[in-house]
């Protein structure tokens, strides 16, 4: 049975919260962070709105999808949006950033974290 695909389309109008859920839901294994000035947003504000945070005039939605790399989500999300973020995966209890494995997909990312994370249990 072939997986099905699931895309998350990002708009000025979403929450970091809920971004963050959809990202959870279609990669289990990852996490994406939101960041400004080197830091990152807090719990407290993840009821702020992508159009909140950007540091962009002009922003334009996008679609991410599986075999998009990590650089080209953190491409994106600057380029579209003004947005700076990071993505992370499970290692056991912890996560680590994807820095090292940039180049890879977020569906490769998430097959390693998945893998990972059952070792670690």
């Amino acid at each position: 049975m072939k997986e099905q695909r699931k895309d998350i389309f990002v708009n000025k109008n979403l929450t970091l919260e809920q971004l963050q859920r959809q990202f959870k839901v279609c990669f289990p294994y990852l996490s994406i962070e939101f960041y400004k000035n080197g830091i990152e947003y807090s719990n407290s504000q993840r009821l702020l709105t992508l159009e909140k945070i950007s540091t962009s005039k002009e922003m334009t939605s996008f679609v991410i999808i599986g075999q998009m790399t990590v650089d080209e989500v953190e491409a994106i999300f600057e380029n579209n949006m003004g947005i700076k973020i990071g993505i992370f995966r499970k290692l056991g209890t912890s996560s680590v950033e994807t820095s090292y494995t940039s180049k890879w997909t977020l569906e490769r990312q998430n097959k390693i974290g998945s893998e990972e994370y059952f070792e670690h249990e």
